[in-house]
């Protein structure tokens, strides 16, 4: 009649073997015929059916011991033999391995049983203290336990998830996002770092033209074209059509812009400082005015931009199926949504 049957998972075999050997065999003293563990090489006996042969030493046995891991709870056998003892009123002994806690041995015949969770070498302490008041065993020596479950507990944390499986397409997906992100990041302290630099540059900047230039450094050139767009619409939409068509004459043709028409209307823009009309009935936009002086900077500073673009020009050609500058007329009309008409 065996003493002791290890219940266990096939899968756990280096720590079965160190608990057998360290624990049972060297720290109490169990002879191989004290001890029925499937683990040892020729415990079950070729040619006979297994489960019969392990049923029988189940049944036989003083004292069931559970190596509770992981591996133990995902088998149908570990599950069975928990069923078979608890049926049998076997003394049972769980301990919990793998860092498991207790609540792993819910909707189980062991959840309303005493568990020994193994963390530390008193845990070992505590499994030989009740076999031996259990009758199972005599008084083990304390130093010897203590030398022993030292040696069993560092199998134990080195087997802790070793024998998972690892999903190498989990780990191809996990490497993929964390190079995805650490570019992420790289980007993100690149443009910190040119903001930075952009921040000096517009402290120690004089006017605003030079600040208007720096600020549009390093940015992509079609956003640079939408931004410069969508301040220029922002500039002139409070300015009178004629004082559009007078600050296109003056600033990108080499002809004078005269009209007969609106006699009324360039006499109050002219009241207003908005446009100048000379002896000869020339009309030019009062560049001196604040509205206009600002509409003037910028116009002047996305020439400049259009000028030393010519992807950008070529792209929007395409884009535009028309000439780009600001020396075409229609091109006023659909960037800056304006009427120019005279």
């Amino acid at each position: 009649m065996v003493k002791f049957f290890l219940s266990h998972s096939t899968k756990d075999t280096e720590i079965v073997e160190s608990f057998n050997e360290q624990f049972l065999r060297l720290a109490l003293g169990a002879s191989p015929d004290d001890v029925y563990c499937t683990s040892v090489k020729g415990t079950l006996p070729t040619g006979e059916y297994f489960t019969e042969e392990i049923l029988q030493n189940l049944m036989d046995a003083e004292v069931v011991i559970f190596l509770i891991t992981k591996q133990f709870l995902n088998s149908d056998y570990c599950l069975a033999e928990i069923g078979a003892a608890w049926a049998l009123r076997k003394k049972m002994y769980p301990l919990l391995l793998d860092q498991l806690d207790f609540n792993a041995l819910k909707n189980t015949p062991l959840q309303s049983l005493q568990s020994i969770k193994v963390v530390d070498s008193s845990a070992i302490s505590l499994l030989a203290d009740q076999l031996h008041k259990g009758g199972v065993i005599g008084a083990p020596t304390n130093v010897l336990l203590n030398a022993k479950a030292k040696l069993f507990l560092d199998t134990t944390k080195k087997h802790i998830n070793s024998d998972e499986e690892v999903d190498t397409e989990i780990i191809q997906e996990l490497k993929k996002e964390f190079e995805d992100a650490q570019k992420y990041i790289d980007d993100k302290e690149k443009e910190i770092l040119s903001l930075k630099r952009t921040i000096e540059k517009i402290k120690q900047a004089k006017n605003s033209k030079e600040i208007d230039r720096i600020q549009l450094e390093g940015v992509n050139e079609v956003e640079t074209f939408q931004n410069f767009a969508k301040e220029i619409r922002s500039c002139l939409k409070d300015l009178d059509p004629l004082v559009h068509m007078a600050i296109f004459y003056e600033l990108f043709t080499d002809e004078d812009f005269k009209t007969s028409n609106r006699v009324d209307q360039i006499k109050r823009l002219v009241l207003g400082k908005l446009l100048l009309v000379d002896d000869e009935t020339i009309i030019t936009p009062n560049l001196e005015h604040p509205k206009i002086k600002k509409c003037e900077e910028k116009l002047i500073a996305f020439n400049t931009f259009l000028q030393t673009s010519p992807e950008l020009i070529q792209y929007l050609e395409k884009e535009y199926e028309d000439i780009i500058g600001l020396d075409n007329i229609n091109f006023w009309k659909r960037t800056f949504d304006v009427r120019m008409s005279i």
